[in-house]
């Protein structure tokens, strides 16, 4: 599976952001999607409760959305179009 450079490295940000909202905590990790427009632009929705398959789609299925990860809980999934 060939991985693009670009989700590479919203994948990397992602993780970077993640990691200090846990560290020296006892909490999980709260769920949020990054998200990546066709221009390049990146913002994220968080998910405090958790997500659903819906979620994820709702946040797939808007337009210009390039490419997206999910990180919750330790775990990360991927997504792109």
């Amino acid at each position: 599976m060939d991985i693009s450079p670009e989700l590479v490295s919203l994948i990397v940000d992602s993780t970077n952001k993640a990691i200090p909202s846990i560290q020296n905590t006892d909490g999980p990790l709260l769920s949020f999607i990054a998200i990546e427009a066709a221009d390049g632009t990146r913002g994220d929705k968080s998910f405090p409760n958790g997500t659903n398959d819906d979620d994820i789609v709702g946040v797939a299925s808007i337009e210009g959305v390039q490419r997206f990860a999910l990180l919750s809980s330790g775990t990360m999934q991927i997504g792109t179009d």
